[in-house]
């Protein structure tokens, strides 16, 4: 009897490993982040009740994280965007982007092995908007409609002169002032467009132009 009593009290892992002793009241998350290369993996489990967690929910919720309505890769992209729920993307776009969220840097790549700028804004469109652009950042740019950064909004591209000879570079706006890409260091991954380095290499936003109007 004894030896069973003990067994039930193991951790039990379902939903993706997350892990819960019986009687535990909560589970903690946090946005885990790759400590090598600063690529977001989370939300991530921590055990046992850390104060300094970013979500806490109840342990018996049987789907995702819920908090204020909200779901759990909701609250992982209002923190990463440091926004509030209003502010946050359409779903439909957080859920393509955790897709492909972390995924390591290829040039040439079109995969989740590996994938660059151009190929990503590309998946992100064909899911996103049903809509299938050029393969290269410079055909982007080409087909896009040119607008000012008053009238930017989420899901318009931004384009950047990264090599010194023209557009070589692109990502896709999420927002106050966040924009979703390829980085060659980082992988996909979230930037501020006003960072030094991109905003030196910013070339303009376009959109697409069957959206435009």
């Amino acid at each position: 009897m004894a030896q069973a009593i003990e067994q039930n009290r193991q951790p039990r892992k379902f939903l993706d490993d997350i892990t819960v002793t019986p009687q535990t009241t909560r589970v903690t998350f946090v946005a885990q982040v790759d400590q090598q290369s600063g690529m977001g993996r989370g939300p991530a489990p921590v055990s046992g009740n850390t104060e300094n967690s970013a979500i806490t929910a109840a342990s018996n919720r049987s789907e995702g994280i819920n908090v204020s309505g909200l779901t759990g890769i909701q609250l992982k992209y209002a923190q990463l965007m440091n926004v509030n729920e209003r502010s946050l993307p359409a779903l439909s776009l957080l859920l393509a982007l955790e897709e492909w969220y972390g995924t390591p840097y290829l040039w040439g790549g079109t995969s989740h092995r590996g994938i660059d700028c151009s190929a990503f804004t590309q998946a992100m469109y064909q899911s996103v908007y049903g809509v299938t652009l050029p393969r290269v950042s410079r055909d982007q740019h080409r087909v896009m409609e040119r607008i000012s950064m008053t009238d930017i909004r989420e899901g318009d591209l931004v384009f950047f002169n990264t090599r010194g000879k023209g557009v070589s570079h692109v990502g896709l706006f999420l927002g106050n002032n966040k924009f979703v890409h390829a980085s060659t260091k980082r992988g996909v991954t979230i930037s501020d467009l006003y960072e030094s380095y991109y905003i030196k290499r910013f070339l303009g936003a376009g959109r697409w132009k069957a959206t435009s109007k």
